[in-house]
């Protein structure tokens, strides 16, 4: 049973593989074959380089609301650990986990800070994603969008609609939680409601100015790096091009499906997001897709480890520094 629980996310990444695999999702000549691309690879590693340099830009942005000092260097190390975790960790624990308690760690920031930054990043982000494929499907449907694509042309308005409702709660919210944290005498639900009292207090800063335009251009720079290097693969494998007003809100629409944190990286639950969502345009343009995801992950694997590297160092260096 201890096994199942702390193996769990692996056992359903290869599950999910295994299924689309077998389902015809992942062409595996495809992506052998992109492999050999020169210009696929280049373009990978520079793109999800350059990705996580702006990952970092953000969570530094994040972090200066309450640590002025804490350096884009800093940034771009912590956000490579928070990456490698995210592959290598066989558990619940994901590297925004680690960031935040890196954070508290040598920057003595709060721990309900920490984690409310973490909370606060997805939650802009995932706005981002919300905002981006409403727009850019707005644009689509004056040229006219077929029945299916108007389907996800209204769900994004809903979903957009929420979305700001959500963020104007928060914003507004500042004398709820007071109201009920003198309610309860719980210290586990006094702590969530701290722990929510600090997400609405760095909403609050990031709406109060032109800093919240800062965190969505940030993070349309890092989806037009990610459905940029998807637009290139679908392009190499089926030789076609698809309309980038289109392919960018329904790549915006398949990152949303594959956050769902059930296996390590995504891996398997965005292989099946991103066929099953591209498919509305046609089942080869899901297939490369589909490739160009497991090839994304492929290069973010790549990449994330010298995480592992600077997180023994971290380690290696407190317990060098502490008395013996």
């Amino acid at each position: 049973m201890l096994f199942l629980k702390k193996y769990s996310r692996i056992i359903i990444s290869f599950i999910l593989l295994a299924l689309v695999l077998k389902l015809g999702f992942i062409d595996i000549k495809q992506l052998s074959e992109s492999l050999k691309d020169p210009l696929i690879v280049v373009a990978g590693l520079v793109a999800f380089s350059l990705q996580i340099c702006v990952f970092a830009w953000r969570w530094k942005a994040l972090v200066n609301l309450e640590e002025p000092s804490y350096p884009l260097s800093h940034a771009i190390r912590e956000t490579l650990i928070g990456s490698f975790f995210n592959f290598f960790i066989p558990s619940g624990v994901g590297g925004d986990v680690v960031k935040a308690l890196n954070l508290s760690e040598k920057y003595h920031v709060p721990k309900k800070t920490s984690f409310a930054l973490i909370t606060v990043d997805r939650v802009l982000g995932l706005f981002a994603l919300i905002l981006f494929s409403a727009v850019f499907l707005f644009i689509e449907f004056f040229k006219g969008l077929p029945d299916h694509m108007l389907r996800l042309f209204n769900i994004s308005v809903v979903l957009l609609i929420i979305a700001c409702c959500g963020l104007l709660f928060l914003y507004h919210s500042k004398k709820i939680f007071p109201r009920i944290k003198a309610h309860f005498k719980f210290n586990i639900l006094i702590k969530i409601i701290q722990m929510a009292e600090q997400i609405q207090l760095n909403i609050e800063k990031t709406l109060k100015s032109t800093f919240f335009l800062k965190i969505i251009g940030i993070s349309f720079i890092s989806q037009c790096l990610s459905i940029g290097f998807l637009y290139l693969v679908n392009y190499q494998i089926t030789q076609s091009t698809v309309s980038i007003f289109v392919f960018l809100p329904l790549g915006c629409f398949a990152f949303m499906a594959s956050a769902i944190p059930l296996t390590p990286a995504g891996i398997g639950v965005g292989q099946a997001a991103f066929f099953f969502i591209f498919s509305m345009i046609n089942t080869p343009t899901a297939t490369a897709v589909s490739t160009a995801i497991s090839l994304m992950q492929f290069f973010n694997l790549i990449l994330s480890l010298p995480g592992g590297y600077f997180f023994a160092r971290s380690k290696a260096d407190v317990s060098t520094e502490s008395p013996s």
